[in-house]
């Protein structure tokens, strides 16, 4: 948005009030007469809005919101990164655990008299170790069903961003450039029509000492002493 930043050239020596010669509601700026100061420096004066009002936009608001949305996304994402890390890995040191505890129940299916107090107990013991296990199996349920909400969440995220792109798609990085090349132009074609460096002579100054614009700025000139508070 740098080209809705452009300061605010107020030196204005006609004696004739300015009008705008380039109005443009749509972008919020205004090109108007241009004068020479008094290094024979071309000046045209420019109305703009102010740095912030953007903020105001509604859709600077949406986006804001949307970059909250996608940093909650991304926080979960890496809070259930490090918890399935974490939970894979005990799952693969208890695999050898599992495999043990899968040979030793299909023994004891297919011969059921191989299965002694003694070994019995020792299959109860690896059991009991496996128990742990369950909870992470839990666990593992309520991450799928939170991955579901997430996908959910950037698809809505996805759609809200498309209609963005469409109804902002004339305000893309090249369009804002020509936007800025027309800018820059029409300053140009300011200077030029109305006859920098060929005024005959100044009158005295318009002088705004403390005035405010419409976009909230404030311009002072500097070429009158501090002393002097008068508007006019």
């Amino acid at each position: 948005m740098n080209l809705f930043s452009a300061m605010f050239l107020l030196l204005m020596l006609a004696c004739l009030p300015c009008e705008a010669l380039y109005p443009s509601p749509e972008e919020g700026w205004q090109i108007y007469s241009s004068a020479q100061d008094a290094d024979g420096k071309c000046i045209c004066t420019v109305v703009a809005p102010a740095q912030n009002m953007c903020n105001r936009d509604p859709r600077s608001r949406q986006l804001r919101q949307l970059m909250e949305k996608v940093q909650n996304i991304t926080q979960s994402m890496e809070v259930l990164d490090l918890r399935t890390y974490r939970d894979l890995q005990y799952v693969r040191d208890t695999e050898n655990l599992m495999k043990t505890v899968d040979g030793r129940l299909k023994t004891a299916s297919e011969n059921p008299r191989s299965l002694n107090p003694k070994s019995f107990q020792d299959l109860k013991d690896k059991v009991t170790q496996l128990l742990p296990l369950l909870p992470v199996l839990e666990q593992y349920k309520t991450d799928a069903q939170m991955i579901l909400r997430l996908r959910d969440e950037v698809r809505n995220l996805s759609l809200v961003l498309m209609a963005i792109q469409e109804e902002m798609g004339a305000y893309d990085y090249e369009e804002l450039r020509q936007r800025v090349l027309l800018l820059e132009t029409r300053l140009h074609s300011c200077m030029q029509k109305l006859g920098c460096g060929k005024l005959t002579g100044v009158s005295n100054p318009i002088t705004i000492r403390a005035s405010g614009s419409r976009f909230g700025s404030w311009m002072t000139d500097t070429m009158i002493p501090s002393s002097d508070n008068r508007v006019r």
